[in-house]
C-alpha cells in the first residue's frame, strides 16, 4: 500500500493562482454549428438550391400557388434541421456534465475527490486500476503500475511505470494495473492529448461520397436546365421575335427537366 507523508499537495490558493496561469482541465470543444453558420450550411446544401430554383421558376411561370408551397415546405424542413441541430448539441452538453468524472486530488493537506475539470498544473492525484489518466504529469510513487497507451502511441502491450525511470503519465491513457500518485504539470490544451485534438482539427472535412454525388447531380441538371432554356428561348426569339413569349418558353423547358 502506498504511503503519502512524504507528499504535498496545493493549497486552495495555490491552485487557484495555478488556474488562472495555466487556465482548467479541459479539452477546447470544436465549435458548435448554431445560429447563423448552421443556416448557411443547411441553405448552400446543392439539393436546397436546386429545390429553391424550382420554387422561382413556378413563381415566373405564374403558378404561385407551387411556388409558395414548395417554398414553404423548404423553410419548414430547414428549420426542422436547424431545431434538430441545436437541441442535439445543448442534449450532449448537458450528457457531458453530468458524466463528468472525479479524480482524488491532494488539496489543503487532504485526499479529496474533484472533477477533472478542476485539476490545475502542480496538484498531485492519486490514480488507481481502471482509472483514466486526467492530465500530463510526473510519476511520484508508485505501486506495480501498468499504462496502456495506445491512445497516443498505438501500442497494444501496456507500459510499466517506475520511480527509477521518472516516467510521465499523459492524459486519455488507462492505468492497467497498481496505482500511482503523480504530479500534474500539464492540463487541458496543454497535454499531448490536446495538442493531438488541436492538430487534428486542422484537418479538413470532406463531403461524404453521398453529398458528392447530389453535387454533381444539381451540376448537371443545372448544366441541362441551361442549355435547354437558351436553345429553346434562341430558336423561338429567332423565329417570333418576342423576347417574353420565347422567355416563358425556355423557362417552361427548363422547369421540365427539374427534378418534381
Amino acid at each position: 500500500m502506498l504511503s503519502t507523508p512524504v507528499l504535498t499537495g496545493l493549497t486552495s490558493a495555490e491552485a487557484d493562482k495555478a488556474r488562472q496561469q495555466y487556465g482548467v482541465n479541459q479539452l477546447a470543444d470544436n465549435e458548435s454549428q448554431t445560429g447563423w453558420r448552421l443556416v448557411v450550411e443547411v441553405v448552400s446544401e446543392p439539393m436546397f438550391i436546386l429545390l429553391a430554383v424550382a420554387s422561382l421558376l413556378y413563381v415566373l411561370l405564374g403558378q404561385w400557388q407551387e411556388g409558395i408551397v414548395l417554398g414553404v415546405a423548404m423553410i419548414l424542413v430547414a428549420g426542422i434541421s436547424v431545431f434538430q441541430s441545436v437541441r442535439s448539441d445543448r442534449a450532449l452538453q448537458a450528457l457531458r456534465q453530468l458524466t463528468q468524472p472525479t479524480i482524488s486530488v491532494l488539496r489543503d493537506g487532504t485526499l479529496t475527490d474533484l472533477p477533472v475539470e478542476n485539476l490545475v498544473v502542480g496538484d498531485v492525484v492519486r490514480l488507481i486500476e481502471g482509472q483514466t489518466v486526467p492530465a500530463d504529469g510526473m510519476l511520484l510513487q508508485a505501486n506495480d503500475c501498468s499504462v496502456d497507451e495506445a491512445i497516443l502511441t498505438g501500442e497494444s502491450v501496456p507500459v510499466t511505470k517506475t520511480i527509477a525511470d521518472t516516467d510521465r503519465f499523459f492524459a486519455g491513457t488507462l492505468l492497467t494495473s497498481g496505482s500511482a500518485y503523480v504530479r500534474v504539470d500539464a492540463v487541458g490544451d496543454g497535454t499531448e492529448l490536446g495538442k493531438l485534438g488541436r492538430s487534428l482539427q486542422t484537418i479538413e472535412v470532406e463531403k461524404t461520397p453521398l453529398q458528392l454525388q447530389i453535387s454533381r447531380f444539381v451540376q448537371r441538371m443545372a448544366f441541362v436546365g441551361f442549355g435547354a432554356f437558351a436553345l429553346v428561348w434562341g430558336i423561338n426569339f429567332a423565329q417570333s421575335g418576342n423576347w417574353a413569349t420565347s422567355l416563358l418558353l425556355g423557362l417552361t423547358i427548363a422547369m421540365s427537366v427539374l427534378p418534381e
